[in-house]
């Protein structure tokens, strides 16, 4: 009988974000998994954590399972072994610095950033990602062949995010947007579409979140006053995120005009399908990224990018055609089960360790 390979499983990001969660439940039930991971608060401090233990566990590994954000550790890795690595949902750090405007493009910090994005891409045997766009790009950036990239969608963690019933149904119709309010979310845009919407007194908005755009969007907030919106400034529990979801009508996505909301999928939209909701995000033609995988009035709904009465108007349509947006709901849930219920999950990373198994 073949021996099981020893997974070593790292990550900086917070190891119960979902795709962390999701695939070191998969590793540890199917592989004899050690994880090296920290619960600090800062990314940063969660890294130098995570690297000082690091090297103290390389030896008994045989393959290295990298989590989210772990670009940093791929060289610490190499310095001991040749041993294969495995990339998990493997976001660029030079293109998500790019994208907020962080670094500009030929600066110092964007050329170290790229080099070490290459350099940890081009050490795995495998990189995972979430969608097809975002694979292309990278494959054309980063000048790494198509086939190395494999495509494994940012699922929601079935344990929390699945379809409940609803204590006090409300007698509104209810838009929620519950994130990070980085450039890609467009929330100024989702801002503008409520006050739009401020005539149809059965319509409220409720955005919560923090991150790089809140003074931007509390400014927008306080000039506007749009009275249909309760606007909480901050990051709220999981608990209240959870009910927030659950009374939702529609949940939003990406509408913001960067290059990343053009592409990409987002986890919102695997968070909402999860829970059986109609999801609404930006689409063609400009947004090409979510119509590489799904479809306008099938799974979702979208709307135009970066544009506020678009955006209106699409809720309005969801508002007027409660039929549609019901029938969508489900087909988005079902569309969410066949691509990421916890045993499709397993067998995707059970074979992933197999043919990285047997290329060494």
């Amino acid at each position: 009988m073949t021996k099981k390979p020893d997974i070593l499983f790292v990550c900086a990001g917070r190891p119960d974000y979902p795709s962390n969660a999701i695939s070191i439940r998969a590793l540890r039930k199917n592989f004899p998994t050690k994880t090296v991971v920290s619960r600090l608060k800062s990314y940063y401090a969660r890294t130098v954590s995570v690297a000082l233990r690091l090297p103290f566990y390389i030896r008994g590994a045989d393959i290295f399972y990298v989590g989210w954000m772990g670009q940093q550790f791929v060289p610490l890795i190499r310095l001991f072994t040749k041993k294969p690595i495995i990339f998990d949902h493997a976001p660029s750090l030079y293109d998500s610095f790019i994208d907020r405007g962080y670094a500009r493009e030929g600066s110092w910090k964007a050329r170290l950033l790229f080099w070490l994005d290459t350099y940890a891409y081009r050490q795995s045997q495998a990189i995972l990602l979430g969608d097809k766009g975002t694979i292309a790009y990278f494959s054309k950036l980063f000048s790494i062949p198509e086939k190395k990239f494999k495509m494994f969608p940012i699922c929601a963690d079935n344990r929390i995010f699945y379809p409940r019933e609803l204590k006090t149904p409300s007698n509104k119709f209810i838009v929620e947007f519950v994130g990070e309010m980085a450039p890609q979310h467009g929330v100024l845009h989702i801002m503008q579409a409520a006050k739009l919407l401020e005539g149809n007194s059965d319509i409220v908005f409720r955005i919560a979140g923090a991150g790089q755009c809140l003074n931007d969007v509390s400014r927008i907030y306080k000039q506007i006053q749009p009275s249909n919106v309760a606007f909480v400034s901050h990051r709220i529990s999981q608990e209240q995120l959870l009910q927030w979801r659950s009374e939702a009508h529609v949940c939003l996505g990406l509408f913001g005009d960067t290059p990343k909301a053009r592409r990409s999928l987002s986890n919102k939209l695997y968070e909402a399908l999860a829970m059986g909701k109609a999801f609404l995000t930006a689409g063609p033609p400009e947004a090409y990224g979510v119509a590489l995988h799904f479809t306008d009035g099938v799974e979702l709904f979208w709307a135009p990018l970066a544009n506020p009465r678009g955006l209106a108007d699409k809720i309005l349509f969801l508002y007027n055609n409660n039929d549609a947006r019901a029938r969508v709901a489900v087909a988005g849930r079902k569309a969410y089960e066949r691509l990421c219920s916890e045993d499709i999950i397993e067998k995707r990373i059970i074979d992933l360790i197999a043919e990285v198994s047997q290329q060494t």
